[in-house]
């Protein structure tokens, strides 16, 4: 198995695509509004300095961590990734931006790295998206895995 981090992944959230996201997973349009209302107000408290009548630069990005709705941003943001993955019969954990990759040999944990690094840079849902740190582990949720081969970790066939 091997982690993986995204890099910078709540300061790199482009506003527009998670919109869209959210558009394709909530039907209320309230909620669209009040969270592109909430999104407005943490792009111009990034900018405090900034003249009111003149434009933000660049596109808007960036999530404020450890409030409740950010979480759930978040996953609805990675949606797809987690759809691509899926697709491509990748065995993954993940929990906002740190993904756990599972395969059953070291020639298969190679292959799916590199399928969920091309998917995850190539999708483009962040502007700047990169694995900030790659490594096999031997240890899940704290429980430290032995060498015997295991037909099923956590619920999830491994084979």
């Amino acid at each position: 198995m091997a982690k993986l981090d995204i890099a910078s992944f709540f300061d790199a959230i482009p506003h527009g695509p998670l919109l869209a996201a959210l558009r394709v997973h909530v039907a209320s349009r309230r909620c669209e509004r009040e969270v592109a209302g909430y999104l407005a107000w943490y792009w111009q408290a990034r900018w405090p300095d900034w003249p009111a009548a003149t434009p933000l630069p660049g596109e808007p990005v960036g999530v404020p961590q450890g409030s409740p709705i950010s979480g759930v941003l978040a996953n609805v943001f990675l949606s797809a990734f987690d759809r691509a993955l899926e697709r491509a019969g990748i065995v993954f954990l993940r929990y906002l931006d740190d993904v756990t990759i599972l395969a059953a040999s070291p020639e298969a944990l190679a292959a799916a790295l590199g399928t969920a690094i091309v998917v995850g840079r190539g999708k483009r849902q962040a502007r700047q998206r990169y694995f900030r740190s790659c490594r096999r582990i031997n240890e899940l949720f704290g429980y430290e895995l032995t060498g015997r081969p295991a037909s099923r970790i956590a619920g999830i066939a491994l084979a």
